[in-house]
């Protein structure tokens, strides 16, 4: 196979996967970090993007809530992830990241998967 064939080849596989339709017969799960009120004094001493958060625990649980239902209203299985801010420091320290909202979703996801294995 040439090279031209590979990079054709290649270049199809990309545009089908970029027009790839969810199957909308299973449902889409979704990993929601969510916090006690104490984990969330934890969490707001320790995160890079602290002006990105709610003022209060109050403000986040409500906007939060109200998220997590807008998701549900919307067909998509989102789930609570409880996050313990020592974990999550622990984790992002063995990835050499700081702690910021990519990185908080992408370690939800990453306890979310290790449920999934358990199970």
């Amino acid at each position: 196979m040439t090279f031209k064939d590979r990079w054709q080849r290649n270049k199809a596989r990309k545009a089908a996967r970029k027009h790839r339709k969810i199957d909308s017969s299973e449902p889409m799960c979704f990993g929601f970090g969510w916090y006690s009120e104490e984990e969330w004094t934890k969490l707001i001493e320790v995160v890079s993007d602290r002006s990105e958060l709610d003022d209060t625990y109050q403000d986040w649980e409500k906007n939060a809530t109200n998220a997590l239902q807008m998701l549900r209203n919307q067909g998509i299985e989102a789930t609570k992830v409880m996050v313990k801010v020592a974990d999550l420091q622990q984790w992002c320290q063995k990835q050499g990241r700081p702690i910021d909202g990519e990185t908080r979703a992408e370690y939800v996801s990453h306890l979310l998967s290790s449920q999934d294995e358990t199970t």
